[in-house]
């Protein structure tokens, strides 16, 4: 690979010819040489003039593990533990040995860009002032960075750890990182099977590039997975068990320090397993093989404002963006929302999770409701569905139309559909005048409207024993006038389908 040379006054140790840079370490001041190539007694000396806080330049330098044991004695005042820079800068620098930064201070921020650590490098407990970039960083053996902490100062970039476009051979560590506001791994690239442990208020993975198989665990983060590409199955999950529970609190208040997802757009989905996950933000547009995510644990979802008038069921946030529930977003149209839902509802039905798939079958029915792809026919039966039932999923909607319609029929029959008293028959005989065979006729009396005081005890059970045989038992027989007939016909038909419409619902419901 041709080295180019650096934009800084290097050492140039082991150049040949006019086109070798040779070494690319900056120079120490009053040195021709940087500080990995300085004889012995110059490096001595140079050390010997370091008091701790003070600026630290060894940008593109060759760093071995004796070496920088060295410079961090000389930063750490005697009887003290936590070595101290100012601004360091470590950019393109190479790690040769084990890079033990445990406990160190940058008091003004640590640069480390395009920094190769050929073995361990290990920050445990460091401190950082404000800010830490490792962009394009490479790690060829474990990236520790356990109990960090971000101090704030006077600038915006307080608490941001940046490590775009890094390359992780084992992935990063950073357990118990206390003030790390941004963690930035936007294009960092995992090339082994790995498990990795992040604790941060924001972790940025968009298009990060996982080549193995992963394992991420969080807490309290919100988490961006936009275009992250999964070439082995990938794990994410919170660093403890969960259990369920609805109405979430938004972070960081949030008790169960659950992480939250908050993309995963253009991510292949069929490679990714969610554990123990809040949803609640989460962008499902735009993912690929939805229905084949993997959700597990207890991951929870946005849920409808309290209320009578919005069903309780698990909701995504791009519906909620489109309806204003939330701050408005880049919210689809409602056949995209469609769309999204059904292959949400194949993903659950496929874990055999029946009340997820139920609440995403609502939800891809509600966006069809409201679709204006589709026909009016077809919008107002879905309207119809939706009013009666709940597109079959909600038992107490049916019951309750099935009520009414019944309490209706009731009244109808009582006040117009039973006849005034029940119908006699008359029989008729005729007598040939010489005598003989004598022959009877028998009338059926046709029923007779009611009059007078129709809403009585009597009437009203019989009216009910009539609509129960209609509704329920589905047996008839009983006498009625022609408006009663008409009335039986339209109780016949209307209430045995809210019957079975009831039936469906209470059916998905006790298999929850």
């Amino acid at each position: 690979m041709e080295i180019t040379a650096p934009d800084w006054y290097h050492c140039g140790d082991g150049a040949t010819g006019g086109e070798s840079v040779g070494c690319t370490g900056i120079r120490i001041g009053g040195f021709e040489r940087c500080l990995g190539h300085l004889g012995q007694e110059e490096r001595r000396a140079y050390l010997a003039t370091l008091t701790p806080g003070d600026d630290i330049d060894a940008r593109g330098t060759e760093i071995s593990g004796e070496l920088l044991d060295e410079l961090l004695d000389a930063l750490c005042r005697p009887g003290e533990e936590r070595p101290r820079f100012g601004r360091a800068r470590f950019d393109k620098a190479v790690f040769t040995g084990a890079a033990h930064f445990n406990m160190v201070c940058f008091e003004k921020g640590a640069w480390f860009t395009e920094a190769t650590f050929r073995q361990d490098a290990v920050f445990a407990g460091v401190m950082f002032g404000s800010a830490a970039r490792f962009d394009r960083a490479e790690f060829h053996g474990l990236a520790n960075f356990d109990e960090v902490r971000c101090t704030t100062g006077g600038t915006t970039l307080a608490g941001h750890l940046a490590f775009r476009g890094a390359s992780f051979a084992t992935g990063p560590w950073f357990m118990g990182a206390h003030g790390v506001r941004l963690l930035d791994l936007r294009e960092s690239h995992i090339t082994k099977p790995t498990v990795a442990q992040v604790v941060a208020e924001y972790v940025d993975f968009t298009g990060a590039w996982f080549e193995a198989p992963v394992t991420l665990k969080a807490s309290g983060a919100f988490i961006d997975l936009t275009h992250a590409r999964l070439a082995e199955p990938c794990t994410l999950t919170s660093m403890e068990h969960h259990v369920a529970r609805s109405g979430l609190p938004a972070y960081p208040t949030a008790p169960d320090r659950r992480p939250s997802v908050t993309s995963l757009s253009g991510v292949d989905a069929s490679m990714l397993l969610l554990f123990d996950v809040d949803l609640s933000r989460c962008v499902f547009t735009g993912t690929h093989h939805l229905d084949q995510l993997q959700i597990e644990g207890s991951c929870v979802f946005a849920e409808p404002p309290r209320g009578p008038r919005w069903t309780r069921r698990h909701v995504i946030v791009e519906e909620a963006w489109w309806r204003g529930w939330q701050t408005p977003g880049p919210a689809p149209y409602p056949a995209a929302l469609a769309d999204t839902y059904r292959q949400l509802r194949k993903a659950r039905e496929d874990a055999r999770d029946e009340p997820g798939a139920a609440d995403f079958y609502y939800g891809e029915m509600e966006m069809r409701r409201h679709s204006r792809t589709w026909s009016e026919a077809d919008r107002w039966l879905l309207q119809a569905y939706w009013l009666l039932s709940g597109y079959g999923l909600r038992a107490s909607r049916a019951l309750g139309w099935l009520a009414a319609s019944m309490f209706l029929t009731v009244v109808l029959l009582t006040g117009f559909g039973l006849p005034q008293g029940s119908p006699q028959q008359e029989a008729t005989a005729t007598v040939p005048p010489p005598g003989g065979k004598v022959t009877f006729e028998i009338d059926q009396v046709d029923p007779r409207n009611p009059t007078g005081d129709r809403f009585t005890g009597q009437r009203v059970d019989k009216a009910l024993e009539v609509t129960l045989n209609s509704a329920v038992f589905r047996s008839g027989g009983q006498d009625l006038t022609v408006a009663g007939g008409y009335i039986e016909m339209a109780s016949r038909f209307s209430e045995p389908v809210l019957l079975g419409l009831a039936a469906l619902a209470i059916r998905g419901r006790m298999k929850r």
